[in-house]
């Protein structure tokens, strides 16, 4: 048995649309900008730091157990990352 995510990504259809000059720049800057870091990028401790989070916050939000009546708030206006699992079962 396929979960509905999986499911509903195996069967989405492949971007067939040209890549923008845009696109193109901004993708070469990424690989300029991992270049000069030694193809190293962000440690996933740092980016969770800049969300005034923990690796331990991390895990427990992705068990549901972040102790709140809901999802985990971030900072600076920044949407849930985490979706209401109802809504997830109607879109399959």
């Amino acid at each position: 048995m396929i979960d509905p995510v999986t499911r509903k990504l195996a069967a989405a259809p492949i971007d067939d649309e040209p890549e923008t000059e845009e696109e193109r720049r901004a993708v070469e800057q990424s690989k300029e900008w991992l270049r000069q870091r030694g193809g190293k990028g962000i440690p996933h401790e740092e980016v969770l730091r800049d969300f005034g989070l923990s690796a331990d916050d991390f895990h427990r939000m992705a068990h549901g157990k972040n102790g709140l009546n809901g999802p985990l708030p971030l900072p600076c206006g920044y949407r849930s990352l985490w979706r209401d699992s109802s809504s997830l079962r109607k879109a399959t």
